[in-house]
């Protein structure tokens, strides 16, 4: 499934789930599949394993690791002839089996992780055999498109409550990268002492411990890196993981489930549900599923996780209905992407109705129509490289969001991704923020411009984003091309002229101002607004607009006539 397919569900089949998602209704439980494309798969870091302790057989006391060996070669359950083929002499990635031996490990990952070395620590294979440090906390790590969509995702409010079961600290890279230098937008939760912290606009539970802290501070944080059977089987009952887990079960009572590359197995994680589960249930028949999976089946573990959560409902006939209703139908990296511009756009659509309040509803409705269009044209261009897409997508962000408040970018101050609001959809019209920096105005600039693309009037293309002379959006017509600049206030277009990125001279050049234009002074004659037939930018009103217009058919027909699009 695309990106762009999974959006049409979430306008049919799927809007109950996509819309609670932008209302932050929905709480991210995210697993190991997130991270899949930036550490190694659990067969890899197991042959790391198998070839360190088979490396230590050199030494003059091997007979430790031997015996470790040993037993993680009996989880595989060899027969003879395998068993026969296999020589400790040599490097195990020589072995003729050792393919077959990782495929049946991969399952016991964490009895794996269990097997002692004698004379040594309990997580010795996870500490040097896996070198959870150096694989989960290297520097050299970087986000992929799932953690930056996730990062993007809470910093516009719609996934401000975070649980991931992975090590590594690529979703707090993401953020921090978004956020700029100084950032100061994520808590991070892995100790009880955390809690403490003051509260951030986003949430990150790490129940199973940190590698970069663990880095930081092996003292403290080593311990805390959940990854034996015997760890994950006692965390509930260990004093020193009660704030956590009363923390989780509280946000598995209140808020819906999104499952993000989990599989689910743990037993800590199901009993944070069924616990959850016992102080209310969730309901069903919902319009919008208690528990989401992004996958495109469920496996055993889901369907367990479904039955906790909606316990006796489940039993009573509804259980292929829930399993349906619970299907996203694609990876956790399609879902993402798709539901990062599900979320905004609806955010624009929102804003944008609201800014044309005193149109009926059959014109307002309309607006949210071309920022569909728009929004589809964006998608299209998703394509398979999806974290290529998303990085494009931040860079757009800033470019626009830049020259709207400030008529100018500075790439060396701003930060990468400029939140339209921080707050969840349902929100957003008390957000005193968003009335501040007039995002109404922009957002009903944005579905105009939609519109028209909608009607066949022009077509879009975002700009290169290195400067801003190339202006927020370039409009192609059957006659002209222009370079349309989006500015909130005269303080913004004066910023453009300036900094030399608009002259009074450019012929190509549209400025649509959020508010007023700016008053015409005798000595500068040079200045035009409006349709005058001279070569210079055009200057058009949005709020003008929307005060002396009475739907989308006037709107751009004015911004068609004045724009000279």
């Amino acid at each position: 499934m695309t990106v762009s397919e999974l959006l049409e569900k979430f306008d049919s089949t799927l809007k109950p789930f996509a819309d609670e998602v932008g209302r932050g209704n929905y709480a991210y439980w995210i697993g190991s599949g997130v991270s899949k494309g930036r550490v190694p798969n659990n067969e890899t870091l197991l042959l790391n394993a198998i070839c360190h302790l088979q490396e230590k057989l050199k030494e003059p006391d091997s007979e430790p690791f031997e015996q470790a060996l040993g037993a993680i070669i009996d989880l595989a359950k060899p027969s003879d002839v395998e068993r026969a083929s296999i020589d400790f002499a040599i490097s195990p990635k020589a072995w003729p089996v050792i393919k077959s031996l990782l495929e049946r490990l991969s399952s016991q990952y964490e009895k794996v992780l269990n097997v002692p070395v004698a004379g040594h620590d309990d997580d010795y294979i996870l500490w040097h055999g896996v070198q959870i440090t150096e694989t989960y906390a290297s520097p050299d790590l970087q986000p992929d498109s799932e953690h930056l969509a996730i990062a993007l995702l809470a910093l516009e409010g719609a996934g401000s409550t975070l649980i991931s079961a992975n090590w590594d600290g690529l979703i707090e890279k993401a953020i921090e990268e978004l956020v700029g230098p100084g950032g100061d937008a994520l808590r991070v939760l892995v100790q009880s002492e955390d809690f403490r912290d003051a509260a951030r606009r986003v949430d990150l539970h790490k129940p199973h411990g940190c590698a970069v802290r663990a880095r930081e501070d092996p003292a403290t944080f080593r311990e805390l890196l959940i990854a034996r059977d015997p760890q994950i089987n006692a965390w509930v009952a260990e004093a020193r993981n009660a704030q956590m887990l009363q923390s989780l079960i509280s946000i598995a009572t209140a808020k819906k489930a999104l499952v993000l590359g989990l599989s689910g197995q743990d037993a800590n994680i199901k009993h944070v549900f069924s616990a959850a589960a016992s102080r209310l249930n969730w309901p069903w028949p919902a319009d919008a599923p208690a528990c989401a999976f992004a996958t495109p089946t469920l496996e055993s573990d889901h369907r367990a996780i479904l039955q906790i959560v909606y316990s006796t409902a489940y039993k009573d006939g509804n259980g292929a209905a829930v399993e349906e209703s619970a299907v996203l139908g694609a990876f956790a990296k399609i879902v993402l992407v798709a539901l990062v511009l599900h979320v905004l756009f609806a955010k624009l659509a929102i804003l944008s109705e609201d800014f044309a309040d005193r149109w009926d509803q059959t014109e307002r409705v309309a607006l949210r129509g071309g920022l569909i269009a728009l929004r589809t044209i964006v998608s299209a261009a998703s394509g398979a490289d999806l974290l290529n897409f998303i990085e494009h997508v931040t860079r757009v962000n800033a470019h626009l969001f830049s020259l709207y408040r400030d008529g100018t970018i500075n790439n060396l101050v701003q930060p990468r991704y400029s939140s339209i609001s921080t707050v969840p959809t349902q929100q957003l019209l008390t957000d005193q923020f968003v009335h501040a920096i007039k995002m109404r105005e922009f957002a009903f600039g944005i579905a105009l411009l939609g519109c028209g693309a909608k009607l066949g009037m022009w077509t879009i293309r975002l700009p290169d984003t290195s400067s801003a002379q190339n202006g927020s959006v370039i409009i192609r017509s059957e006659d002209a091309s222009s370079r349309l600049f989006i500015v909130r206030d005269v303080d913004a277009g004066l910023r453009l002229r300036m900094d030399g990125n608009v002259r009074d001279d450019d012929p190509d050049v549209v400025i649509l101002y959020g508010g007023e234009l700016p008053v015409a002074k005798r000595r500068t004659p040079t200045t035009t607004y409006g349709r005058t037939g001279k070569r210079a930018p055009r200057l058009v009103s949005l709020r003008d607009i929307i005060n002396h217009r009475n739907g989308c058919g006037e709107a751009l027909d004015t911004l068609r006539r004045e724009g000279i699009l």
